[in-house]
């Protein structure tokens, strides 16, 4: 066993304390804990979060069969009022509810969830405070205990632009500042977006996340540190791991962060400028024409679409230019992707953001938009 100095170590911060999700996130823990053991020492994973007590879910299950009987009892006590029949129906549905939290329950992983875990070999590091305190502790234990092993963080559970859980990217990325490591993993919905990436990229050389949602069965820890894949560089296991999770992501996308601060976003800090001189009307319709990953109509649109789109404006050459240069800062910081859904923006939350660039914010307030143009509100305006 190779214990003083794996080829990687991992620190995790896991939220598996929400209900609907907490037995695929533990089986995240699962396959962390299949590949450590897979790759015989040369990976540890140090994790910490919070999951829920397994009283409480043995509690939360006898609750729903309580109710669920309740209703499906007083269903068919009343079968001959249609009305009222349908609670037999119900109460068999929230019966039902009670197997997720039994088997969440009954299933004991290793990691309990008030302290960190060590899947791995090797001295445990205590990790006390905050979710960022805890991870920054992890990262600074493993910096120290493995000083020549490959750097890995993972963030997984509920997420959006903001927080995994209760971590926010703000407080992940104090916890990672002076710590750097070489991947950071958003095994988190949404993650994929462009003040995420903005505050995680000075810490990382890749990053890797979804603009969209995540299935709740997580990213396949087990294939992605395989042995065969540790020897790998950086740059390729960035890609490697896009391609491996194809099967379970709607989408997924590897990031260069040297490229995504130094040429990206000064990229996009020019253009912003530059559009905030530029006619309100052909911006819209480059937003409108661009892609939104969401299912409803919001706020967001796929970065990569939009600067497709401007080059299609009726834009000054001087603003053509520095779209076509921001186009192309986008597709040198971009290592892999599986489809064209890989960065959104957002129309208004983005306006006051300082982690992006000060140009890019001047042109979200200049353009005014709070959501993302539709069709029929502006066909007769591109008409004439």
């Amino acid at each position: 066993m190779k214990i003083s100095q794996p080829k990687f170590a991992v620190s995790g911060y896991i939220d598996a304390k929400a209900h609907s999700i907490q037995s695929q996130v533990l089986g995240g823990v699962d396959r962390f804990d299949q590949a450590s053991q897979a790759n015989q020492g040369d990976l540890v994973v140090r994790i910490h979060g919070r999951r829920s007590p397994r009283p409480l879910q043995f509690a939360i299950a006898g609750g729903f069969v309580a109710t669920g009987a309740g209703l499906a009892a007083a269903g068919w006590a009343l079968a001959a009022y249609p009305g009222l029949a349908a609670a037999g129906l119900l109460g068999l549905y929230v019966a039902f509810q009670a197997e997720d939290h039994l088997r969440q329950a009954l299933k004991a992983p290793q990691w309990k969830g008030p302290h960190p875990h060590q899947l791995g070999s090797g001295p445990l590091p205590a990790s006390l405070g905050q979710p960022a305190d805890q991870l920054k502790q992890l990262i600074q234990s493993n910096l120290k205990d493995f000083p020549s092993s490959r750097q890995v963080v993972s963030l997984a559970g509920h997420g959006n632009h903001e927080q995994v859980g209760p971590l926010t990217y703000a407080k992940a990325s104090q916890a990672l500042q002076g710590n750097p490591v070489e991947q950071v993993i958003l095994d988190t919905c949404l993650g994929g977006q462009l003040e995420v990436l903005a505050k995680l990229a000075p810490w990382s050389q890749f990053m890797l996340a979804s603009p969209q949602p995540i299935p709740a069965i997580g990213l396949p820890f087990d294939k992605m540190f395989a042995p065969d894949q540790l020897d790998k560089s950086p740059r390729e296991l960035a890609s490697s791991w896009v391609d491996q999770a194809a099967p379970i992501t709607p989408s997924l996308a590897a990031w260069d962060s040297d490229k995504f601060r130094h040429s990206l976003l000064p990229a996009l800090d020019k253009l912003g400028s530059q559009l905030c001189t530029e006619n309100r009307a052909e911006i819209r319709k480059a937003l409108r024409r661009s892609k939104n990953p969401d299912r409803l109509p919001s706020g967001r649109v796929d970065l990569g679409s939009f600067l497709e789109n401007l080059q299609q404006a009726k834009m000054r050459p001087e603003t053509l230019q520095l779209a076509r240069q921001a186009r192309e800062a986008f597709q040198q910081s971009l290592v892999n992707q599986q489809n064209d859904k890989t960065l959104t923006f957002h129309l208004k939350r983005e306006r006051d953001d300082e982690s992006l660039p000060q140009g890019w914010r001047d042109f979200l307030k200049a353009a005014d938009f709070r959501l993302k143009p539709f069709l029929f509100q502006y066909a007769l305006t591109d008409i004439f």
